[in-house]
């Protein structure tokens, strides 16, 4: 299945090839209607090209209600048309963009023109100032499209940012001579740099700092008050050079359980939503943009099942026609009633991170709900009319043999309740983590010439080789039974 097939699948409707839009493969730069910007925002590759980054549009406009003009840039996409490797932007490539020795031999080798070009644009730019917004996927991109700028105009400051700069790894692995690393949310923190740099402010924000600060993590800032920024603007971006003409959106910031295995919880802060004014007031804005298909950003919606509801109804009475997709958790949050009213206002898939079938496993996961509430809970979904994809994760620690035939026996028992698959992963130490933080804690090993994320051991009991061996296995589940994927580490592990 191609890469955009996948995308598309995942709405799995009968008007789902209306999303896709024709490629303006000739127009790369932004609009030019920003001038006198104090800053040129960018987001190197890789990422999703499904759509705009919700991160460029969320600070543009935050900057703008600071009575700062910003520009955006998306270098992802534009990266995206010109080296023509579709491959690279499948989801089940991305280890070639994080890890360093892989893209060093496969990517890196097709980027001199791109990064030449790149380069130019932003050391010769009008802004004083650009920023890059960091993940682990555009790291290794990034750091050498700042080396080239600062060896064309050495001046020129740079600024770096995300959720993941919290984590003592990712910091580690940037330039040492980018001039300011902002942790946390920036809808206030790049507001006081500026202003800090305009000579404004007299000291640096508390959650900006001017070295790595190398061996540890550092805290999280948080926006206090979501609601009080507008509707996201991507005027800046060209939409013809995306995948599908649909609307990212995002309400909500971090999750409300604390999975062992991720560290959204702690690079995101504690959980916030929007009010529900806030939210039919994007939604309705885009809506009147012209946008009928959308992609929820949040980590979960179970926090703002009353918030979606009221949007839904107040767009029922309205008759405003859309589609889109989300995320959740299987619990009871998730009520027949609220579903059924979600489905008749275009929800069309639910996306559940399950990750097993074993309740031992789950237990140890800190997932927040057991198999039965699962099967419970897709079965809802699924009677409301909602599509339904999971996300497995096999070999977490002290996961065994019998416990990974209880993941396959709860496909088999729920297979009528899924319509696909989003990520099926090995286990992987993630930076930021509980079992990353804590090793000891769960037993975990690594020889220190090999890749901790990956090749961690519990002695022979859970090894590289066994967590291989079980993917192949759910992943021919998955193909023997007909099932769509999306993404998987196959290659890593």
């Amino acid at each position: 299945m191609s890469f955009l097939s996948k995308i598309t699948s995942i709405f799995n409707n009968p008007t789902k090839q209306n999303l896709v839009k024709t490629i303006d493969s000739d127009n790369f730069n932004p609009k030019q209607n920003n001038s006198n910007s104090e800053m040129l925002l960018c987001l190197c590759p890789s990422w999703g090209v499904e759509m705009p980054p919700i991160v460029l549009g969320t600070l543009k406009t935050a900057m703008a209600q600071h009575g700062i003009n910003i520009k955006t840039r998306d270098l992802n996409v534009e990266c995206f048309h010109l080296l023509n490797q579709e491959k690279y932007w499948d989801k089940s490539s991305i280890h070639y963009w994080v890890n360093p020795k892989l893209f060093a031999e496969n990517i890196y080798p097709h980027l001199n023109d791109i990064l030449e070009r790149f380069s130019d644009d932003l050391a010769y730019s009008e802004e004083d100032i650009i920023g890059f917004s960091i993940l682990s996927s555009n790291l290794n991109f990034t750091n050498h499209l700042i080396e080239r700028i600062k060896l064309k105009v050495p001046e020129k400051i740079i600024i770096v940012g995300g959720p993941c700069l919290c984590f003592k790894e990712e910091r580690e692995r940037l330039r040492s001579d980018i001039d300011y690393f902002v942790v946390g949310e920036g809808e206030e923190s790049l507001k006081e740099l500026l202003d800090y740099l305009k000579g404004k402010k007299q000291t640096l924000p508390n959650s900006v700092y001017q070295t790595r600060e190398l061996g540890l993590d550092l805290p999280f800032r948080m926006s206090e008050n979501l609601s009080k920024y507008g509707v996201p603007n991507y005027t800046d971006l060209n939409f013809s050079n995306y995948e599908m003409k649909s609307l990212p959106m995002i309400f909500t910031r971090s999750c409300l359980f604390n999975c062992k295995f991720c560290a959204d919880y702690k690079s995101m802060g504690k959980f916030r939503k929007l009010s529900y004014e806030r939210i039919f007031e994007i939604w309705n804005e885009f809506y009147n943009q012209g946008y009928r298909n959308f992609w929820l950003n949040d980590l979960l919606i179970n926090g703002i099942m009353k918030e979606l509801v009221q949007v839904c109804l107040k767009f029922e009475k309205l008759d405003r026609k859309i589609e889109w997709i989300a995320l959740a958790t299987p619990n009871l949050q998730l009520k027949k009633e609220d579903l059924e009213i979600l489905s008749r206002n275009g929800l069309k898939t639910l996306n559940f991170g399950v990750e097993s079938g074993s309740n031992d496993v789950m237990k140890m996961m800190k997932k927040g709900f057991n198999k039965e509430q699962a099967e419970k809970g897709l079965k809802r979904v699924i009677e409301a009319g909602i599509n339904t994809q999971l996300n497995i994760i096999v070999g977490f620690p002290g996961e065994t043999e019998k416990h990974f035939l209880e993941t396959l026996d709860f496909l088999d028992k729920n297979r009528h309740n899924i319509c696909g698959f989003t990520s099926v992963n090995a286990c992987v130490l993630m930076a930021g983590s509980d079992i990353s933080r804590t090793p000891k804690k769960f037993n975990i090993q690594w020889d220190e010439e090999t890749d901790m994320q990956t090749e961690w051991y519990i002695g022979t009991e859970n090894t590289p080789k066994i967590r291989r061996d079980r993917l192949q296995r759910v992943l021919k589940w998955i193909k023997d039974n007909g099932y769509n994927l999306y993404s998987s580490n196959e290659a890593t592990n």
